[in-house]
């Protein structure tokens, strides 16, 4: 991987991180909210916020992530129903970020962090198309060949053997909805075979 900013295919996610927490630094952020741009909060959420940002400790409010293969069903079998993440957290010094190269929480669990559950979903809309699953799993393969930074590896990304799938419940929508270009919202690594079932050795 090459630096964030960089113009190659690849950017390191801790330093893109890096500079988020920074900014959110140099503007005097109490808390911080980190989304991807191809996910979704559910509209409680909007209600929810000032609740969850009232108390001054040093919390993070975690978010049970919704992978949808569809603009209204998410898959919930094996590991896809325990998928969670912490994105909400009382803003702290960027100098004392010691992040992973892949797949890490976004502050220092040693920093005293009180992890909760927020009880609401976090939608993650690029799972919906089968070659975005593809690709993924492909750039993963890439990013970490041996599945060191993973044990579960990456194939599971692709496999939709015993899918199992639940439709949002009504009032826990997301917004914007989700409206599809057609693109592949990733990087491709070089030879990889994005519509097929092979993966990068």
């Amino acid at each position: 991987m090459t630096i964030a900013g960089a113009t190659g295919v690849f950017s390191s996610e801790p330093q893109r991180r890096r500079i988020l927490l920074d900014a959110a630094h140099e503007a005097a952020a109490d808390w911080i909210l980190a989304i991807d741009p191809d996910e979704r909060l559910e509209r409680g959420t909007a209600e929810r916020i000032g609740q969850l940002t009232g108390d001054y400790r040093r919390m993070a409010w975690g978010f049970r992530l919704r992978e949808l293969y569809s603009p209204t069903e998410y898959r919930v079998d094996g590991l896809w129903a325990e998928k969670f993440q912490y994105r909400l957290f009382r803003a702290y010094d960027p100098a004392k970020y010691r992040p992973e190269d892949l797949h890490g929480l976004w502050y220092p669990p040693d920093l005293g962090f009180k992890a909760r559950n927020s009880g609401l979903n976090l939608y993650h809309l690029k799972m919906m198309e089968p070659k975005r699953r593809i690709a993924r799993r492909n750039l993963y393969h890439h990013l970490d060949p041996k599945g060191l930074l993973q044990d579960v590896g990456y194939d599971y990304l692709a496999d939709e053997a015993g899918a199992v799938f639940e439709q949002i419940p009504p009032g826990r929508d997301y917004h914007p909805p989700h409206v599809d270009d057609g693109g592949l919202w990733m990087a491709v690594p070089a030879g990889a075979t994005i519509g097929g079932p092979d993966h990068i050795p």
